[in-house]
């Protein structure tokens, strides 16, 4: 099953009957031109696909868990700036991350949690 075809079984779970709901969340991440079957994605692609299926529905705020686990330096900073761009398009986005230097430059505010206790806030 190829991109598309994933977000319209989606779609259809979540009760959204809009073709160009797919199309228009597909563009956002990056997948528009994508015919490869989901088995032959990469781990990217793979995580893209993911952010687009949490994308559908226009949600006001994304809740993503550690989004750039196990990818290169290339394609972080393409899921970077793909978080980037969702958020000036007015997505507020909360993401967790065992890795603080893959949020630097991106975030506007942290919260440090150690064994369930919050341990800093900065704004």
């Amino acid at each position: 099953m190829n991109a598309s075809k994933n977000l319209y079984y989606h779609c259809l779970i979540k009760g959204i009957h809009d073709k160009k709901e797919v199309e228009h969340v597909l563009s956002l991440v990056g997948l528009q031109d994508q015919q490869l079957l989901y088995r032959n994605f990469s781990h990217e692609m793979k995580c893209r696909l993911a952010i687009a299926k949490a994308l559908l529905g226009h949600p006001a705020i994304l809740l993503l868990d550690e989004p750039m686990e196990d990818l290169n330096n290339d394609e972080i900073a393409s899921i970077r700036q793909l978080l980037l761009a969702l958020n000036k398009e007015g997505i507020t986005i909360l993401l967790s991350s065992h890795c603080i230097n893959h949020l630097k430059g991106l975030v506007t505010h942290h919260c440090i949690i150690e064994y369930g206790t919050i341990k800093e806030i900065k704004e």
